[in-house]
């Protein structure tokens, strides 16, 4: 059993100039498991996962998840299933801080 802390505290930025933070919780070969943080209005770069399955839940606020260009709104509580193929995004409300548990399943 591996047992790992997470806070919703400051973590390394995942992209260059990107205002989100990442967490790695865990990570093997074909699956990964993160925490991403977002403050008010902030927003994940558009991007796929080819040949994988994304999860995520809404561990706190809300925010706006796109697929393909289309936009859903999700709250605290909500889990979400994304297709490596689809065009992914996610925009935290303007006035509320996100966090989304996120697990990466290579297929």
């Amino acid at each position: 059993m591996d047992i790992q802390h997470f806070s919703a505290g400051p973590h390394p930025h995942p992209y260059p100039n990107s205002p989100f933070t990442k967490k790695i919780l865990f990570q093997e070969p074909g699956r990964v498991v993160f925490v991403l943080t977002f403050d008010p209005g902030q927003q994940l770069p558009v991007h796929k996962h080819p040949g994988a399955c994304l999860y995520a839940t809404l561990l706190e606020g809300a925010g706006t998840v796109y697929a393909d260009g289309q936009g859903v709104e999700i709250a605290h509580g909500q889990a979400i299933r994304v297709s490596g193929e689809e065009e992914f995004s996610y925009r935290s409300r303007e006035h509320s801080k996100s966090v989304l548990y996120v697990t990466l399943i290579q297929s």
